[in-house]
């Protein structure tokens, strides 16, 4: 399974990829973890705003490619 992961920060990214990803192993169930957002800077500021702003300027349409299908609504796999 592909998760795509949009968070505040990097460190984020990591602790979900670890904590979600061992959560899914136990079950069973691998996953590939894909940082959708650019790596920042040390010079941005993150934020949850900018979260918020980039899912509402990357739509389900604009993610797909991240995912070659299958994760949103109406896919095919």
């Amino acid at each position: 399974m592909k998760v795509g992961v949009v968070c505040e920060g990097y460190t984020d990214y990591l602790a979900i990829k670890h904590y979600l990803g061992s959560g899914l192993a136990s079950r069973g169930i691998r996953t590939t973890f894909v940082p959708l957002q650019p790596p920042p800077y040390n010079t941005s500021g993150g934020g949850w705003a900018n979260v918020l702003m980039w899912l509402v300027n990357n739509g389900p349409e604009r993610r797909r490619p991240y995912f070659q299908a299958g994760l949103f609504a109406n896919s095919e796999r």
